[in-house]
């Protein structure tokens, strides 16, 4: 084979291989990694009562999948943890190239008697730092009206979204303890959140029945 054809089987390959590239790259599939989606949340999101398998990020992560998305959910839910903690264990919890975080708590600043100027200072942190990370971040409610009003005040601010207390946490399917969720309530919750996800994270579907009643920016 001459010098020259070499050149042009090479030039051609090349072509070849830019163009297949060009369109895996048009339709999202080249070598596309999975996105990862943190529920960064306290004992109702590690699955307190009903185990890692059937608490609801894995129970979003197994809708998510049935819907057809490329989609990885963490559990980062730890029993106990105010938002003081989540703040202090955030970049541990949130590895590089998370996509989207759930943020789920409060019931422990509660319980803990937090002073109100430090949870709202821990949220606003954790929104913050989210936020420049280029992290997409959805923050719970807490069925506190006057929290819910903070909580949508900072989600503005830092480009968040924030859900009502109903999205994430399911007062109607309780454990034997009556604090923490049944894996109906689990089941419930991830069904709730998984329209949620895919707008944030697929906005070109369009917003859900559900998104337009729940979503509160």
């Amino acid at each position: 084979m001459s010098s020259l054809a070499r050149h042009i089987r090479k030039a051609a390959l090349v072509l070849s291989y830019l163009t297949l590239l060009g369109s895996s790259l048009a339709t999202g599939n080249a070598w596309a990694q999975p996105a990862t989606v943190v529920v960064l949340g306290d004992s109702n999101a590690s699955g307190s009562g009903v185990g890692r398998r059937a608490a609801f990020p894995a129970q979003l992560d197994a809708i998510l999948h049935s819907r057809g998305h490329d989609v990885r959910v963490i559990n980062a839910g730890v029993g106990w943890d105010t938002f003081e903690r989540m703040l202090a264990r955030l970049d541990a919890s949130v590895p590089p190239g998370t996509s989207l975080v759930i943020v789920q708590g409060g019931y422990n600043d509660v319980v803990a008697r937090t002073r109100p100027e430090a949870i709202v200072a821990a949220i606003d942190g954790i929104l913050a730092r989210l936020n420049a990370r280029r992290i997409k971040a959805v923050l719970c409610g807490f069925f506190y009206p006057d929290w819910d009003a903070v909580g949508r005040s900072l989600s503005r601010r830092h480009h968040a979204i924030f859900v009502s207390g109903s999205a994430c946490y399911d007062p109607d399917h309780r454990g034997p303890d009556g604090v923490h969720m049944a894996a109906a309530g689990h089941r419930v919750v991830a069904a709730r959140l998984a329209p949620i996800v895919e707008q944030a994270l697929f906005p070109r579907m369009g917003m859900t029945v559900y998104d337009r009643r729940h979503r509160s920016e």
